[in-house]
């Protein structure tokens, strides 16, 4: 199961590399502290209808929050 969840991570990196022409770019949602008050950038989290985990990247000064 995790060599599995580890060539999907892979695979998805590749695309991201493909699409935004940078590792740079990509994010994880798969990081240890995703979801916590101590991974800023998914913090602001929540689940989906489909139950899906849904984050609101970090917003700029100033803009309002579209979190449900």
């Amino acid at each position: 199961m995790q060599q599995t969840d580890t060539v999907q991570q892979f695979l998805a990196y590749e695309k991201c590399y493909k699409i935004t022409g940078g590792y740079n770019n990509c994010v994880a949602a798969h990081e240890p502290l995703s979801y916590t008050d101590k991974y800023p950038l998914t913090k602001n989290s929540w689940v989906a209808l489909n139950g899906g985990r849904m984050a609101e990247l970090t917003l700029a000064p100033g803009e309002k929050s579209r979190k449900p």
